[in-house]
């Protein structure tokens, strides 16, 4: 399973995919998830 923490800002949860809209550190993915596509 995957898991994501969507907007985390700086802080790091453990075994989570790290996603935020802002260059921080201890981000795995930037990105604005108002902009990603869905899958069907």
């Amino acid at each position: 399973m995957i898991k994501l923490d969507i907007g985390c800002g700086r802080r790091k949860e453990e075994g989570y995919i790290r996603l935020d809209m802002e260059p921080k550190p201890n981000i795995d993915v930037i990105g604005d998830i108002r902009c990603m596509g869905t899958i069907d």
